[in-house]
């Protein structure tokens, strides 16, 4: 869960990453874009 308020626009890339019990590892990259409220 992502929360909070962001405090500029823009464009960020996150990587969302995960090891499962047996040491599986996984993981995915996402843009958010933040932008002004209209």
């Amino acid at each position: 869960m992502l929360s909070g308020s962001p405090t500029q626009v823009g464009t960020y890339v996150v990587t969302i990453a995960a090891t499962d019990a047996a040491g599986c590892t996984g993981g995915r990259t996402y843009t958010l874009v933040v932008s002004m409220p209209t």
